[in-house]
């Protein structure tokens, strides 16, 4: 059987443009492929990669590429290598394809992983009591998202990673992730607060300097403001109320 394998949620015009042949026949010879628009006739036309084999996959593999190709609409890709033919899945090309066929879905999928909270399915908030430190002091470490099954420890930094591409993501494009219905969160203003708390913070007496677009964070050692460079990233700070010092997470660089 041959299979042509395609980004099904599509590809950006002037982004590389690949895709994959499997067979679990290892065909001798040199393949072409046809990207063919679903309107009629065929736009381009290159040769396959030579066959890289994984016996372990049980299947054998080549790859084709079509970068140059840069003209938005709907297609398909023909493959005839040997005496096998086959057509991949449909698919778009457009400049604002991944973001719509997965910008919102992400979002979604973030929300159902969600450590610490309930929804529809999960009927109770879970983790909620891990925050214990070596002395036995409990802290509240809730929130986070479940790392797929991840046994036998928890890296902690993808959180992090997951954070500064979802700020990065509005960033670029706040029309439209800043359209989005907030899919049932109670929305917070981290972006504007450095406590990550709401606009009437009681337990922090963080400070905006918005003319400046610098964090002002209340010292409890000197009982004094001093401004921080750090942008709209800052993740870290804690209420005045806290017994141990204050800390900060690292600001994400771009």
């Amino acid at each position: 059987m041959l299979d042509v394998l395609v980004d099904q949620s599509g590809y950006g015009p002037g982004d590389r443009k690949g895709f994959v042949v499997q067979c679990n026949e290892p065909i001798a010879g040199q393949g072409r492929f046809y990207l063919e628009s679903v309107s009629g006739g065929v736009v381009f036309s290159g040769v396959l990669g030579s066959r890289f084999d994984r016996v372990d996959w049980d299947a054998y593999y080549w790859s084709g590429d079509f970068t140059p190709f840069q003209r938005r609409g709907n297609f398909t890709i023909r493959v005839e290598l040997g005496e096998w033919t086959a057509r991949s899945p449909r698919f778009e090309m457009d400049n604002e394809v991944l973001l719509e066929e997965c910008g919102e879905l992400i979002y979604e999928w973030l929300r159902y992983m969600r450590c610490g909270v309930a929804h529809e399915y999960r009927a109770k908030p879970c983790h909620l009591d891990d925050g214990v430190l070596p002395n036995g002091t409990h802290i509240d470490a809730t929130g986070g998202w479940h790392c797929a099954g991840i046994w036998g420890g928890k890296y902690s930094e993808y959180d992090t990673y997951v954070l500064f591409n979802l700020l990065l993501a509005y960033d670029i494009r706040p029309d439209f992730f800043g359209s989005i219905d907030r899919i049932g969160m109670v929305w917070r203003t981290f972006w504007t607060r450095p406590c990550g708390g709401a606009s009437s913070c009681s337990g922090c007496r963080c400070r905006t300097d918005r003319s400046l677009m610098r964090w002002r964070r209340w010292s409890r050692r000197t009982g004094s403001s001093a401004p921080r460079t750090t942008g709209r990233y800052w993740t870290g700070c804690r209420p005045t109320t806290a017994s141990s010092p204050w800390r900060a997470s690292p600001e994400p660089q771009r």
